[in-house]
């Protein structure tokens, strides 16, 4: 029926409900910003459904996702304290920018949340040690 076909994503009949839609009449942009897939890039409804049991016309690939950058550094420092030991201290960071990097963008178009990050990666971990080598 015409109401499974389309609320259920599944517009070739092949049981998987993660289509692709047809490509919008309007001119989009391919990428966005990460303020925008955090409020929502693209609404759903800008994407028209195929009208017949069918792939839709959306090409692979078209929109740019957020993209990732992280930077991880590491420093140490030895400190004799006697003949036989030696104190290490290590300070480690990760992401170190501590740039928000978006993991998921929600793209299954009967989804509530379409095209707004669904999660993120974690923003900036600082781990300190100390060992005692002898």
């Amino acid at each position: 029926s015409r109401a499974a076909f389309g609320s259920g994503g599944d517009f070739n009949a092949d049981g998987q409900r993660s289509d692709r839609p047809d490509l919008p009449a309007q001119t989009l942009p391919t990428s966005y910003s990460r303020t925008q897939w955090m409020n929502g890039a693209i609404p759903a409804s800008v994407f028209p459904l195929p009208n017949a049991i069918r792939n839709g016309t959306l090409p692979r690939n078209y929109f740019i996702g957020p993209g990732y950058a992280r930077i991880d550094a590491a420093i140490a420092k030895k400190f004799k304290i006697k003949e036989r030991f030696t104190l290490q201290y290590q300070l480690q960071a990760s992401n170190l920018l501590n740039h928000v990097n978006i993991s998921g963008v929600a793209t299954s178009i009967t989804a509530a949340n379409f095209g707004r990050a669904a999660s993120f990666y974690p923003m900036r971990t600082v781990q300190m040690s100390f060992k005692v080598l002898f």
